[in-house]
């Protein structure tokens, strides 16, 4: 375009210079640059971000290397502008360790269809009252340098724990697959920030790479000693008294992983392939009749007159009984149904016995001296009957140390029972890695019933003193109040041994 007077090319310059204004004017701006945060106490603050734009479209982001005890209204990402940013503090989260010197929370500026940030609101957050913490020092390794850990929230890498299996993003970066989950929910369009460079990792968490380098450096360093056992389930191929661990499918034998280690150490059996013993493969029969057949029938009929019991192909035309069936299907039936106990031994060790624990515990702390009702309880006695206060108080106090010693034999109870249900589950779970023996499971069948019989105990009634009438009077102890009819009609039938139990009831 051509100017062709001066009138003409001031118009020009005057025109620039606001495109040039206009664009440089900050586009949002925010109320707060400091966030001051009281260490003991539970606060949100907020921060009012708005904008003089009115011809276009503005957008904000946010981005924050705030610990998990900040909650963000809106989360980390972008936001429409005009906007409130609301910062929570919540103080029972304290105890996480992280740097809170060096919080940063900054609610940038973006356009729409612009990708580079135009300018930053660093806001500065203070938390008052909060002790001197140390402060990570190198990165993935934790205070000692010796163990690595998270980035985010500074807990150990771990193999065995999901939530600290370490990923790596996109940039390189490692993380904890918990925090990477974190991120990712806390997103505005569901990626991964990194908090290091902040590159985004797109995609499902649970497909993100491991740090297998990572992973077995961990390996390394955490090795187990052997388990020492007079007659172990499964022996370990160097030394019969250790509990094997491992099962090497070059080398055909099985290893405890002190052993595998210094057997394997040597470049030329780096390579063999090794399993946990829980997944080594099955070997089946070989047919007596025939040695180099495998079994593949069994026959059911105890009085069967064909012998052997255990045949192959070769032999089923000779073998005329009805009663047979195939032998991998019967093995995968009867490992399935131990795999059932063990399952079943394991949540009744693992969820049943705390949860009831736990009532049990409650119940006794119920009536503790120390709970208020139960001091009200004693002042109405004393208010109402003076004269008769110590015959009163004595009783009440029987009461209660007798609601207390029920509740203590039965937590004595419940203990017992634990202790003996996980030698089941040991046995039971020992039985499974042997890998032998599914012909046979009425062992551990019988461990079942015992398990079943042993849950009986649960079905008494535990009442806690709100269920108990109190009458200042005392002239006998306190007694229930009456059962609803609909409360009744719900109670738990005699015990059946052979009933499916579920965990959650």
């Amino acid at each position: 375009m051509k100017w062709r007077n001066r009138n003409n090319e001031t118009l020009l310059v005057e025109e620039s210079e606001r495109i040039v204004t206009m664009i440089r004017r900050s586009p949002i701006a925010v109320d707060k640059y400091v966030l001051d945060f009281n260490a003991n106490e539970v606060s949100t603050q907020i921060i009012k971000v708005t904008t003089e734009i009115k011809d276009r479209d503005v957008l904000g982001e946010i981005i924050h290397n705030l610990p998990p005890c900040f909650d963000i209204d809106p989360p980390a990402g972008r936001m429409a502008v005009p906007s409130e940013v609301r910062v929570t503090y919540k103080s029972t989260m304290y105890p996480l360790e992280f740097d809170y010197d060096n919080l940063e929370f900054t609610i940038a500026e973006r356009f729409r269809n612009e990708e580079d940030l135009d300018a930053k609101h660093l806001i500065k957050i203070n938390l008052l009252g909060a002790p001197s913490r140390p402060i990570r020092k190198a990165r993935n390794m934790t205070s000692d340098n010796t163990e690595p850990s998270c980035d985010i929230c500074t807990l150990k890498f771990s193999e065995d724990d999901m939530n600290r299996i370490p990923l790596v993003l996109s940039c390189g970066h490692t993380l904890c697959r918990g925090c990477c989950q974190t991120l990712k929910d806390r997103s505005f369009n569901r990626t991964v920030s990194c908090p290091t460079d902040r590159s985004v990792t797109r995609g499902d968490v649970s497909k993100f790479i491991r740090n297998f380098c990572l992973i077995n450096y961990l390996r390394e360093t955490t090795q187990k000693p052997p388990v020492f056992c007079e007659n172990p389930f499964v022996p370990c191929f160097e030394n019969p008294n250790h509990e094997a661990a491992f099962y090497c499918s070059t080398c055909d034998v099985d290893f405890c992983e002190s052993c595998f280690q210094t057997v394997h150490s040597h470049k030329i059996l780096a390579n063999h392939k090794v399993v946990p013993i829980a997944d080594k493969p099955f070997k089946p029969t070989m047919c007596v009749n025939h040695p180099t057949k495998y079994v593949r029938y069994l026959c059911t009929n105890e009085n069967c007159v064909y012998q052997p019991k255990l045949f192959c192909d070769d032999c089923m035309p000779d073998h005329r009984c009805p009663y047979t069936t195939d032998y991998f299907d019967r093995i995968s039936e009867n490992r399935g149904r131990v795999v059932k106990i063990s399952n079943f031994i394991k949540q009744v060790d693992t969820n049943v016995m705390p949860k009831r624990k736990k009532v049990v515990m409650d119940c006794k702390a119920s009536f503790s001296e120390d709970d208020r009702t139960i001091q009200m309880c004693y002042e109405k006695i004393e208010a109402h009957f003076e004269r008769l206060k110590d015959t009163a108080i004595a009783r009440f106090g029987c009461f209660l140390e007798n609601a207390k010693d029920t509740a203590q034999r039965e937590l004595n109870r419940i203990e017992k029972n634990a202790g003996e249900i996980s030698k089941l589950r040991k046995d039971v779970d020992k039985f499974l890695n042997r890998r032998e023996g599914f012909l046979d499971i009425e062992a551990m069948v019988d461990k079942e019933y015992e398990v079943r019989k042993k849950m009986a105990v649960f079905q008494r009634d535990m009442p806690k003193f709100s269920d108990y009438d109190f009458k200042p009077a005392m002239t006998e102890f306190p007694q229930k109040f009456p059962q609803p009819e609909n409360d009744a009609s719900r109670k738990r039938p005699a015990f059946d041994p052979n009933e499916i139990i579920s965990i959650d009831d």
